[in-house]
């Protein structure tokens, strides 16, 4: 079996992987995030390309959705991999103006920066990637762990990508000394556990945030945007046993929810357990509604009114409440609020 072909571009500069295999305008979605993510880093790699930056600034790349090229229009982070010289990292505030000289560099762009205790919010060298005093180390920090492997898993070069070819090598490198350096028949043990290592970390740490640090992930405004009035209309019965208000669908109160509700499927798809949406309601077809009751019939609902007389109510939304669910099913314990962020309601 011949070895496959492999792109000879960064994915930024080209419409598509591998077209044989998949049909990208098949999904919607997934082909409006390529097409957005190449204007992106296109502007990025011109704004940077035309600025004066510091010489101790090896390269520049994207990575995290931009660098899979998957993000979306107002809720993607820019999570860039600032690399700056052995030396350059070394004297601190240095390091720390070169790394601010390039945020205020991309600021014209109004893109969204990396958390302030995330991975990317501080600079880093070669020198730092491979440390070979670090690399496997129960105490190595999070963030240098974090990059080195990120590095080789999702990233794209937006500033000399010389220098990033360069912080490359020097990682596969500090992965093959001595084993596949010395002996090319032996297999890349240590670059795999490394792998393995991370993801297992991910997976952790992923946990732990979800139940420890929802504060650093605040929804964005493009969730948080007041939609406007609400226009609830009802009662309606949805089999098998529920009723609802159903939210109209030719209003732009329904619109606006689910602009929201895609918006919040993406921030948040990483932390969900058990995605319990049917596929009837999920993706396109999400039918935004407010519950009136389970286990409930149509009988129920015709026994209302008398005779029947749907009811129109206007309503505007206040606030968004992310909420944990016991396991267990009817529910018969106080649900956990794990976040809640108050809309900026617009008077009326």
């Amino acid at each position: 079996m011949a070895a496959p072909t492999l792109p000879a571009k960064y994915a930024a500069e080209r419409d598509w992987i591998v077209p044989d295999a998949l049909e990208i305008k098949r999904y919607s979605a997934l082909s409006a995030n390529w097409a957005f993510t190449k204007e992106i880093i296109g502007q990025i790699q011109a704004v940077l390309g035309a600025a004066k930056l510091p010489d101790t600034l090896l390269t520049l790349a994207v990575a995290g959705s931009l660098g899979r090229m998957d993000a979306a229009k107002d809720v993607s982070d820019c999570d860039l991999l600032v690399v700056l010289s052995d030396a350059g990292l070394k004297d601190e505030a240095r390091a720390k103006a070169t790394y601010d000289d390039v945020w205020a560099v991309l600021k014209r762009l109004d893109l969204n920066p990396p958390k302030p205790t995330g991975t990317f919010s501080k600079p880093t060298s070669i020198e730092q990637l491979c440390d070979k005093k670090n690399i496997g180390a129960a105490d190595e920090d999070m963030r240098s762990f974090a990059k080195r492997l990120l590095l080789l898993l999702e990233t794209q070069p937006v500033y000399k990508p010389d220098g990033y070819q360069k912080v490359v090598d020097a990682v596969v490198k500090s992965y093959a000394e001595e084993y596949v350096a010395k002996d090319p028949r032996k297999e890349w043990g240590f670059l795999i556990n490394d792998l393995i290592r991370y993801f297992r970390s991910l997976c952790v740490n992923y946990q732990w945030d979800f139940e420890n640090e929802h504060g650093k992930w605040p929804l964005g405004e493009s969730i948080t945007r007041d939609p406007g009035m609400i226009e609830l209309r009802g009662p309606v019965f949805h089999p098998p046993d529920l009723t609802w208000l159903q939210i109209e669908p030719a209003t732009a109160g329904f619109r606006e929810l689910g602009r929201m509700h895609r918006a919040a499927d993406t921030v948040l798809r990483p932390y969900i357990v058990r995605d319990e949406v049917s596929p009837l309601h999920a993706g396109d077809s999400y039918c935004p509604h407010v519950t009136l009751g389970w286990s409930s019939s149509e009988a129920d609902v015709l026994a209302l009114f008398t005779p029947p007389a749907p009811v129109a109510i206007v309503a505007r939304l206040v606030s968004l409440v992310l909420v944990k669910y016991p396991e267990e099913w009817p529910v018969k314990e106080d649900l956990k609020i794990v976040y809640v962020a108050y809309l900026s309601v617009q008077s009326l």
